[in-house]
């Protein structure tokens, strides 16, 4: 993950993991049967979260340090637990030039074609589909000055409970999290008018065990689609939402996908499944450090590339 990947991770198991001791600490007290239930629930979700933000930093670090390997510079490259985090910052503007040329090709035929779109981004685990998502993020010039709404539904367990989910976006957009769903659409809807908007939902393959992923189509994406058909035309702005999996499972779900974009029967209902990503080539990956290498200032452990 590139997103401030390794920070972002970390700072998540650090908040789930002081929610986690209030709500140890709420349940070691209670005796109100329902509100243990509620914290036992909570406990639950929360440790599934801490579980697999430790994973993925863990596969992160191994990314990192698997290109590091094929420089050849591996005792100066090699990523510690003191500087992994500083490192990769300084490595996430390299890692966007990472070949994707598949996924971006198809990605940007459509976003010409339409200006209301839904992306699937998927693969193997670990092979850089946050840095894809980046790399979408700049089809368009203007977009790299925005900031898209990006949500990880594995946080704190908010893909299994839609509610939460809703909440979570309501916040997103400045609004109370128990506000009234179409509100929150509309809300989406005004910034469509004068801006492109952007929505990301990361970690999506969580959502296939309580199948609520299909549900979450149904009750945000397709009522979004519908009203923003029923606005004013709108100046050529675009609404995008990108669904990212790291473990390849949507794709093989019973989630309904588009493989093949045909722009004259493009249904906007149904998202886009862009070419899966897969592990790196040798010989992408020794471009990439090419470039790393020649990269003016970049440093790691206090030593210039």
């Amino acid at each position: 993950m590139v997103k401030h990947e390794l920070q972002d991770l970390a700072d998540n198991i650090v908040q789930d993991q002081e929610l986690l001791k209030k709500y140890e600490d709420d349940l070691r007290y209670e005796t109100e049967p329902k509100k243990q239930t509620k914290y036992s629930r909570e406990i639950k979700e929360l440790n599934q979260s801490i579980a697999k933000h430790r994973q993925e930093y863990a596969e992160l670090k191994e990314f990192i340090n698997r290109i590091a390997r094929i420089s050849g510079n591996y005792n100066d490259l090699m990523l510690t637990n003191q500087s992994s985090l500083e490192s990769s910052r300084l490595l996430s503007n390299l890692l966007l030039q990472i070949d994707f040329q598949a996924q971006i090709e198809f990605a940007q035929t459509a976003i010409e074609e339409h200006q209301v779109l839904s992306f699937l981004v998927h693969g193997q685990s670990c092979c850089g589909q946050e840095i894809l998502v980046k790399r979408l993020y700049r089809i368009k010039s203007n977009w790299q000055k925005q900031f898209p709404i990006s949500i990880d539904v594995s946080n704190q367990g908010i893909g299994y409970d839609l509610s939460k989910l809703w909440g979570r976006l309501a916040e997103y957009l400045g609004l109370s999290k128990n506000i009234e769903r179409r509100r929150i659409l509309e809300r989406i809807c005004d910034r469509l008018k004068t801006q492109d908007v952007i929505i990301t939902f990361s970690q999506v393959e969580v959502m296939l065990f309580s199948n609520t992923l299909i549900a979450w189509l149904e009750e945000f994406w397709q009522p979004l689609v519908n009203m923003v058909r029923t606005i004013e035309p709108f100046r050529k702005t675009h609404l995008l939402m990108f669904l990212v999996d790291y473990r390849g499972s949507v794709c093989k779900s019973q989630v309904t996908l588009v493989e093949v974009f045909n722009p004259i029967n493009y249904n906007p209902f149904i998202p886009l499944c862009l070419p899966p990503a897969s592990p790196f080539s040798v010989e992408v990956l020794k471009k990439w450090l090419t470039l790393a290498i020649g990269f003016e200032g970049l440093t790691m452990q206090g030593q210039r590339i």
